[in-house]
């Protein structure tokens, strides 16, 4: 069975054979916030402004 890993960078890596099963349509959606978490891009940013 594959598993898909969160790097130290927080993305997530996901095996070639799921990413081959699956198109990007499909994965639309699958990871969702929590109700009231947002963050803005301003605040994503490395040595923001």
């Amino acid at each position: 069975m594959s598993e898909a890993a969160l790097t130290s960078k927080g993305q997530i890596t996901i095996p070639s054979n799921i990413r081959k099963s699956m198109s990007i349509k499909d994965l639309k959606g699958m990871l969702k916030s929590p109700p009231g978490v947002s963050v803005p891009v301003s605040d994503m940013r490395m040595g923001g402004d």
